[in-house]
C-alpha cells in the first residue's frame, strides 16, 4: 500500500474552467470564437503597468505558468502569469503574484462554470482598478481593487 497522494485531472478542453497545474481559464474552450480569444489573450496582452490606476471591465481571465527574469542577476524564478480580458476587448497582462491572487478571488466569487459563456459576474464584468503599494524592504505588491 502506498501514502502517496495522486491528483488526477478530469479536464478537458470543453470544460469552461480547467486547472491543470496553474493553468485556469474562465473562457468556454468548447467555443472556437473563445479559443481565438485565448491565443490572442496569451499573444498581444498589454503590460498591466501600462494601466495604473486606469477603471477596467475584467470579463475573462487566464493563467499560466511563467517564468520571472531577475533583475539584479539571481536566477530566474517560476511565476503565474495573468492574462486579464477587458470588456473592450483589450488584454492586460501581468506576473504579480498580487494580481494572480486577486484573480483567482474574482474566479472564485463570480465564476459560474455551468454557464461560462457569461465570464465573470455573469455577462457584466468586474469593475476594478491595479493599485501598486510599496513594502518595507522596497519591494512592491500589486492588486486588483474593485470599484
Amino acid at each position: 500500500m502506498t501514502t502517496d497522494i495522486m491528483t488526477i485531472d478530469n479536464t478537458d478542453n470543453g470544460d469552461a474552467i480547467q486547472i491543470n497545474g496553474e493553468f485556469v481559464s474562465t473562457l468556454n474552450m468548447s467555443d472556437p470564437a473563445a479559443k481565438v480569444k485565448a491565443y490572442n489573450a496569451l499573444s498581444d496582452a498589454i503590460s498591466l503597468n501600462d494601466v495604473m490606476g486606469a477603471t477596467l471591465t475584467i470579463v475573462d481571465i487566464l493563467t499560466f505558468p511563467g517564468v520571472r527574469k531577475s533583475r539584479d542577476g539571481s536566477a530566474d524564478k517560476p511565476c503565474v502569469n495573468v492574462a486579464l480580458i477587458d470588456a473592450d476587448g483589450s488584454v492586460y497582462f501581468s506576473q504579480s503574484e498580487g494580481v494572480y491572487n486577486s484573480a483567482m478571488r474574482m474566479v472564485s466569487l463570480w465564476f459560474d462554470p455551468t454557464h461560462p459563456e457569461n465570464g465573470l459576474n455573469n455577462g457584466q464584468g468586474i469593475k476594478c482598478v491595479c493599485k501598486e503599494q510599496t513594502l518595507r524592504n522596497g519591494n512592491t505588491i500589486k492588486k486588483l481593487s474593485l470599484i
